[in-house]
C-alpha cells in the first residue's frame, strides 16, 4: 500500500474529552502557583543569598553553612539562578520565584508516579497530586525561593522511595537491581544537601524497603542500601565539622520534649484541618485536646494498617509524618510552639505524608476508575474543582505576606546605587558603612539590603563624603526607594524641652487597630502589634527638626510611615527602630535622608510590643 493511502489513527470522542479533561485537571493544580510568578518577590533569607553570590566564588559557596544547613546543590541552584537572572537585582524575584516553583511542579509528577505504583490506581496518584498542590498548609515551600530547599529535598525523598521499589520490583522479576538501588542510594546522599530535613530520605526509603513482604529472613539486610546514601552525606559533611554546627544549632535552638510536644499537636492543629481550608487551630483544642486528637488517629491508622496489604506504604507515610515533624521542632522550637505550627514548610513533608495515607485509604474504590480513563480523569477534575474552591481564600491569605509592592522600585534603587559605586569609584563596604542600615518588611534580619551591592574596591573617602556623593546622585523617589525601612534605632535621641513651646504640629488619631483611649492624647495597644494613624495638624509656623513620641519605650518594634493628604501609603516612606534608651523617643528628621516635609500630613505607628503599651500623639518639634 502507497504511504500516501495510509489511514492515521484518529483518537475518537471519549479520547479527546479525557485530554481536555485532563488540560482542566493541570490547570486547576497550577493555576494558583502560576499567579504567584505575576508577583515575585524575594525574601528574607533570599536576600542574604543574593549579597553571598555577588561577594562570594562559587567554589567557596558551595560548602559554605548556611543556618545549620550544609546544602551544596542548594547553592548550586542559588548560582544557577543568579546566572540565568544576569546578576541583575531587579530580575532577581522573577528568576528566584520561578526556581522556587520548579522543584514543587517536578514533586508533583513525581507523586503521581510514586502513588500510581503504590496504590496500583492512576486515578489515586491524580487526587494525591491535586490534594498535594492545592493546599496552604506548605505553600511558601513553594512560593519562597529559600523554603524551596525543602522542596528539593522532598523531590529527591520521593525519588529515593520510588527507586527503592523499582529495585524490589527488578529483583521479583529475576533482573538486575544494582543500579536502581544505585539511584535510590544516591538520591537519599542528595537529599540533605538540598536542605538537612533531607535527612529522612535514607530512613524513610530503608523503612519502605525493610516493610516490603518480598524480602525475607537475611535479604531485609538489603533495606539498608538507600541509608548508605545518608551515611556518605554525613560523613562528608563531617569532614567540614557539621556536627559541631548542629551541636551549635541544638544547644541554641533545641528543645527536645517542646518539640515532641508540638510535634503530637500538629497534626489535629494545622495538618487536618489544612485539607479542608481552614487555618491554625492550636488556640481552639489547647488544653492537651489536639494532642488527644492525634493519639486516637494515630491508634486508629495503626489498626488499620495491622490488617492492610499496604502496610508498608502507609507505615512509610507515617514514618514521614513523625520525622518531618520530630527533626525540624526538636531542633527550631525557639519562638514557642505556636510559632512552630505556623511555619509552613515544616509541614511539608509531613503533608506528602498524609497524603500518601490517604491514598492508599482509598486506592480500591478508585481504582474501579482506572479502566474508564474519561470517568477517572472527570472525577480527578471535579475533586481538583472543589479542593481550589476550599483552599483558595487561604492560599491567598497565606501568600500575602510574600508580596511587598515596593520592592521592585527598591531593587531599581539599588542598582542605581551600584552605578554611582561604579563611576564614583565606591566601595562597597564604604557605602555601607556611610548609610544606615535598611530593614524593610521584606528582610526581617540584621543587616542590611545595601549588602546585595557587589563588592568593589574602597575609595579610602570619608564616611560623611561617600554620604554626600550618594544622596547628592540619587534622586528624591530613589531615595526614597533606596531607604524606606531605614533602622533608625541609632538615631533615637532624648526629646527637647520643653515641648509646649516648641510644637508645631500634634498628631489627631484619625484610625487605629489593637488600641483603646487612655485619655487625652493617650491610648493604650495591647500586646503584640498596633496600628495608629495620626493627622499632623499644625499650630505654629517653623521647621520641624525633631519628631517625637512619647510612651513607646517598652515597646519591641516600632515602624513610621508617612504620607500627604491623599497619598497612599508606601514603605518606601517608612523607618523603623528597635526599642532604645529609656526615654528616647525623638527622632532627629536631619539624620532621615528621605524625610520631606511635603510628603508628611499624616504618620502612622506600626507597634510591636510583647506587653501592653502606652502611646502619646506624636509631635513635630522645631
Amino acid at each position: 500500500m502507497d504511504a500516501e493511502h495510509v489511514q492515521v489513527p484518529r483518537p475518537g470522542l471519549r479520547g479527546i474529552w479525557r485530554n481536555v479533561l485532563g488540560l482542566i485537571f493541570v490547570a486547576l493544580c497550577v493555576a494558583p502557583h502560576a499567579g504567584r510568578l505575576t508577583r515575585p518577590s524575594l525574601y528574607s533569607d533570599d536576600v542574604i543569598r543574593v549579597a553571598q553570590l555577588q561577594t562570594i566564588p562559587l567554589t567557596e559557596l558551595l560548602l559554605r553553612p548556611f543556618n545549620e544547613h550544609i546544602a551544596p546543590l542548594f547553592q548550586l541552584v542559588s548560582w544557577v539562578t543568579w546566572q540565568a537572572c544576569g546578576h541583575r537585582l531587579t530580575a532577581a524575584p522573577y528568576a528566584f520565584t520561578a526556581a522556587s516553583l520548579a522543584p514543587f511542579l517536578l514533586a508533583l509528577g513525581a507523586l503521581f508516579a510514586l502513588v500510581r505504583r503504590e496504590a496500583r490506581s492512576a486515578t489515586a496518584g491524580l487526587l494525591a497530586c491535586s490534594a498535594f498542590s492545592l493546599s496552604a498548609v506548605h505553600l511558601e515551600a513553594a512560593w519562597w525561593y529559600s523554603g524551596s530547599s525543602f522542596t528539593w529535598a522532598l523531590l529527591a525523598t520521593i525519588v529515593a522511595w520510588a527507586w527503592t521499589i523499582r529495585a524490589l520490583d527488578l529483583r521479583e522479576a529475576g533482573e538486575p537491581s544494582r543500579n536502581a538501588w544505585v539511584v535510590a542510594a544516591v538520591s537519599a546522599m542528595a537529599a540533605p544537601a538540598f536542605s538537612a530535613i533531607g535527612l529522612l530520605a535514607g530512613p524513610v526509603a530503608m523503612v519502605r524497603a525493610a516493610l516490603d513482604p518480598r524480602l525475607k529472613g537475611r535479604e531485609k539486610t538489603g533495606a539498608i542500601i538507600p541509608l548508605v546514601g545518608t551515611v556518605f552525606y554525613l560523613a562528608g559533611a563531617g569532614l567540614l565539622r557539621y556536627d559541631s554546627i548542629l551541636t551549635a544549632s541544638v544547644h541554641h535552638n533545641g528543645d527536645l520534649v517542646g518539640g515532641i510536644l508540638a510535634a503530637m499537636r500538629a497534626p489535629a492543629d494545622v495538618l487536618f484541618p489544612g485539607f479542608l481550608g481552614v487555618a491554625n487551630l492550636d488556640g481552639l483544642l489547647g488544653g492537651g485536646f489536639d494532642i488527644a486528637i492525634t493519639s486516637i488517629l494515630l491508634a486508629a491508622v495503626t489498626a488499620w494498617c495491622s490488617r492492610s496489604a499496604a502496610r508498608p506504604a502507609i507505615v512509610t507515610g507515617l514514618s514521614l509524618i513523625a520525622g518531618g515533624y520530630a527533626l525540624t521542632y526538636c531542633v527550631r522550637n525557639q519562638f514557642g510552639s505556636h510559632w512552630l505550627l505556623e511555619v509552613q514548610r515544616y509541614h511539608l513533608f509531613p503533608q506528602l505524608g498524609l497524603v500518601l495515607i490517604l491514598a492508599m485509604a482509598a486506592r480500591r474504590p478508585l481504582a474501579r476508575l482506572d479502566g474508564r480513563p474519561l470517568a477517572a480523569m472527570g472525577f480527578a477534575a471535579s475533586i481538583a474543582a472543589v479542593l481550589l474552591a476550599v483552599q483558595i481564600h487561604r492560599i491567598r491569605e497565606a501568600g500575602r505576606p510574600l508580596s511587598f509592592p515596593a520592592q521592585a522600585r527598591s531593587l531599581i534603587a539599588l542598582e542605581d546605587l551600584e552605578q554611582i559605586c561604579r563611576h564614583r569609584h565606591l566601595g562597597r563596604d564604604e557605602i555601607v558603612a556611610s548609610l544606615p542600615p535598611v530593614r524593610p518588611r521584606w528582610f526581617p534580619h540584621d543587616g542590611s539590603i545595601l549588602d546585595m551591592i557587589p563588592a568593589s574596591p574602597s575609595s579610602g573617602r570619608a564616611p560623611a563624603e561617600v554620604l554626600r556623593i550618594v544622596l547628592d546622585s540619587l534622586a528624591p523617589r530613589d531615595l526614597e526607594s533606596l531607604l524606606g525601612g531605614m533602622d533608625a534605632t541609632a538615631l533615637l535621641a532624648f526629646e527637647p524641652a520643653p515641648l509646649e513651646g516648641r510644637t508645631i504640629a500634634r498628631g489627631n488619631l484619625i484610625a487605629s487597630v489593637g488600641v483603646r483611649a487612655e485619655g487625652p492624647a493617650r491610648w493604650r495597644a495591647g500586646a503584640h502589634r498596633a496600628l495608629l494613624d495620626f493627622q499632623l495638624d499644625r499650630s505654629a509656623e517653623g521647621t520641624a527638626r525633631h519628631l517625637c513620641i512619647p510612651g513607646l519605650d517598652p515597646a519591641h518594634e516600632v515602624e513610621l510611615w508617612w504620607a500627604g493628604d491623599r497619598e497612599p501609603w508606601t514603605e518606601a516612606r517608612s523607618i523603623r527602630w528597635a526599642a532604645g534608651a529609656p526615654g528616647a523617643t525623638a527622632i532627629p528628621l536631619d539624620r532621615v535622608p528621605h524625610w520631606s516635609a511635603g510628603h508628611a500630613h499624616r504618620v502612622r505607628l506600626v507597634v510591636k510590643s510583647d506587653g501592653p503599651i502606652v502611646v502619646e500623639a506624636p509631635r513635630l518639634l522645631r
